[in-house]
């Protein structure tokens, strides 16, 4: 090798305890963000937490009519599962089985929905549990979850007004912002998650569950800013979350409600 060759070329090979090359890489390979999208996991077991303490409680309510002498799957762990086909944005209930098919994964289902099942459900078992729920019993589950963030963050003398005069404006955002994330943004408003009619309006209201839960985490100050550039939108964030779900435990403090009710999280609404 001539005497005029750069040191890049002449590096001898072998272990280095520093990088070499043109582009070497980060030396710990993870940056806070990379750890933050890891943890997305308990993120969002916090933050369900925090915001509807008695989740699995009111999920435990929820009226079905399957015989219970014969059924394997709780009522607590099936809505999970549905929710997850909409947090992780895969397009049908069929993909959770897939998308979700590490033990990590079954570990941290049974956590947020405080369940010991020992497989997932198939398909068929996650369109057979909505078929019976009545649809009103969902829907007075999702009229709860919005009563109990009025009364956290709306109900103050000071907003209490202001509230009544943009009510207006958020209908306006309703129809045009939050119909279109919903068929636009990854959640597949109009795909047929089922053809039963308690089914269809069963999954919709699951979709507008995750559709809630992704916007407080997304807006929660649990997420650092560097965190949020990295996911870049919600369908990136989403592509994290199931990452997270699929591989890292989400451990029991994350999922206690006296701790998260500890914990403050701050909603930017911008």
């Amino acid at each position: 090798m001539g005497a005029g060759a750069s040191t890049h070329q002449t590096a001898v090979a072998g272990d280095h305890h520093n990088p070499t090359g043109l582009d070497p890489p980060a030396p710990d390979r993870t940056s806070p963000a990379r750890r933050q999208g890891l943890a997305l996991g308990a993120t969002l077991a916090k933050t369900v937490a925090h915001f509807f303490p008695e989740l699995p409680a009111w999920l435990g309510e929820t009226r079905d009519t399957r015989d219970q002498d014969l059924i394997t799957y709780s009522r607590q762990f099936l809505p999970w599962m549905g929710l997850m086909a909409f947090l992780l944005k895969l397009g049908s209930r069929r993909q959770v089985r897939y998308e979700l098919d590490s033990p990590e994964a079954l570990a941290n289902l049974n956590r947020l929905a405080r369940a010991e099942q020992e497989a997932m459900a198939h398909s068929d078992t996650l369109n057979y549990f909505p078929g019976h729920v009545p649809p009103a019993s969902l829907t007075r589950l999702r009229r709860r979850m919005a009563h109990r963030l009025v009364r956290m963050k709306a109900l103050r003398p000071d907003t209490v007004v202001a509230l009544a005069n943009l009510g207006g404006r958020c209908r306006w955002k309703i129809e045009n912002e939050g119909f279109n994330i919903q068929k636009n943004g990854g959640f597949n408003l109009e795909h047929a998650y089922s053809t039963g009619e308690w089914q269809i309006k069963n999954f919709y209201v699951l979709l507008q569950l995750a559709h809630l839960f992704l916007q407080l985490v997304e807006r929660g100050s649990l997420l650092t800013q560097e965190a949020k550039k990295l996911f870049g939108s919600l369908r990136g964030m989403a592509r994290r979350l199931a990452e997270s779900i699929r591989n890292v435990l989400i451990l029991g403090d994350a999922l206690d409600p006296k701790l998260a009710a500890t914990i403050q999280i701050r909603l930017n609404s911008s």
